[in-house]
């Protein structure tokens, strides 16, 4: 019962319902919030028609972290969900297609991947690629995601690229 009346309110006191004292929030309720936020979000409801996609909404709960999120529990959240789960196809800075292949335990927002190819000509094999390097010089990323990309839009069949173990 208590999950069921805590879980739209807030680390922060905020959200509902009011309470007279504020206290610590119950651990299961933490959980039930951020499950209930993305659920309400990726899913069509009365009150918004078209849901957001999974990588919108996860981008929109980073900011939230530690005042209406438990910033440890979402942090678990991401690693089970993922911003991009294996096999979403990226566009990246340099006009790349790149598999996501797996997750970057040190960076969520720049997960391993294959590049596939460019959006004009694709390759036979992909080319393997941490997100997170970077440049030793200068610091900066070597490549960074512009936008999670639908294989329709390329005309691109992910399977063979997936299959590869290379």
């Amino acid at each position: 019962m208590i999950v069921a009346s805590e879980h739209h309110y807030n680390l922060d006191g905020s959200g509902y319902p009011t309470l007279k004292y504020r206290r610590a929030l119950n651990f299961y309720s933490k959980i039930v919030t951020i499950c209930d936020v993305f659920d309400a979000m990726t899913s069509e409801r009365v009150y918004h028609q078209v849901p957001a996609s999974p990588e919108q909404v996860l981008r929109g709960m980073i900011p939230q972290a530690d005042y209406k999120f438990d910033s440890c529990l979402l942090k678990v959240f991401f690693n089970t969900v993922s911003l991009y789960p294996p096999g979403t196809l990226l566009l990246l800075d340099r006009n790349e297609l790149a598999l996501v292949v797996g997750k970057n335990a040190d960076d969520l927002l720049r997960p391993k991947v294959k590049i596939v190819g460019t959006t004009q000509r694709l390759n036979d094999r992909g080319i393997r690629m941490n997100l997170a390097d970077r440049n030793p010089k200068t610091g900066a990323y070597y490549r960074s995601i512009v936008r999670v990309a639908e294989p329709l839009e390329f005309q691109i069949n992910t399977a063979p690229y997936l299959l590869d173990d290379e």
